[in-house]
């Protein structure tokens, strides 16, 4: 019985490992998407913001960070789109 209490624990703690795992990923995974045009770097940033808006509530955490590109030069989302609240998402 003392094995498989053994093997459980193991099991629970790598999977509260791999959550955690995935939260920091998710809070600091940002990287930098890369597009051609103004509008396209917009209309994502717009689908972004209503999507985060309708489920939190709250434009995304890096929406002045710069996350997009357009033609090589980094900006925000706040920038590409002058969306400053959830109010404000088409």
């Amino acid at each position: 019985m003392r094995g498989v209490t053994q093997t459980l624990w193991i099991i629970v703690a790598a999977i509260v490992i791999m959550v955690t795992a995935l939260v920091v990923l998710t809070i600091f995974g940002t990287s930098i998407v890369d597009f051609t045009s103004l509008g396209e770097a917009s209309a994502f940033c717009q689908t972004q913001a209503a999507s985060t808006c309708e489920a939190a509530k709250a434009l995304p955490p890096t929406w002045h960070a710069d996350t997009v590109s357009v033609n090589g030069e980094p900006t925000s989302c706040f920038a590409t789109t002058n969306i400053a609240e959830c109010s404000q998402v088409p």
